[in-house]
């Protein structure tokens, strides 16, 4: 095999993985790209639930329709 034959054979080879490289470096990127988005969606999905299952605005309003009802009682209780 002449010198010329091997530094084509070499360069051919050569070539061939860095289009191997290339072909799996961009596979990866997509795959990592979609881990992504699915994360962010998940975050998003966890930040709905934390708004649907915060009760502090409920909680809040309870308090104030006992602390009303509470006040009425005791208005009738002084009245009747």
């Amino acid at each position: 095999m002449a010198l010329e034959d091997l530094a084509d054979l070499i360069r051919a080879s050569n070539s061939n993985l860095n289009r191997k490289v290339q072909e799996l470096h961009n596979e990866t990127y997509g795959q990592l790209m979609s881990l992504q988005s699915d994360m962010t969606e998940a975050k998003s999905d966890i930040s709905v639930l934390r708004q649907e299952f915060d009760l502090a605005g409920t909680v809040t309003e309870m308090k104030r329709k006992i602390a009303a009802l509470e006040a009425e009682v005791a208005a009738l209780k002084r009245t009747g």
